[in-house]
């Protein structure tokens, strides 16, 4: 059986190879791993944050690594401090 997709769908799909599109799952991933760690057992979902750890790992890398290079290079003092307007 053959699935057909919609212009949406072959849309959706192009942008998830792109950069951005890398990123923003990656990103997607990562708060959710975080906050699904917070859910009090036994509703902890450990089989999903597993699977999600693993895409994270070996498919959308993306925003962990550029998290630490960021929180590294905040720790070096290569950001400027918020209050004086270097930061976000």
């Amino acid at each position: 059986m053959e699935t057909k997709l919609n212009d949406n769908q072959k849309d959706a799909i192009q942008f998830s190879a792109s950069f951005r599109g890398q990123y923003i799952i990656s990103q997607a991933l990562y708060h959710a791993v975080k906050v699904m760690r917070e859910v009090p057992a036994p509703h902890t979902e450990l089989s999903n944050i597993s699977d999600m750890e693993f895409l994270l790992t070996h498919l959308f890398s993306i925003y962990p690594e550029l998290e630490a290079q960021s929180d590294d290079a905040k720790q070096r003092g290569l950001f400027g401090n918020d209050e004086e307007g270097g930061g976000e």
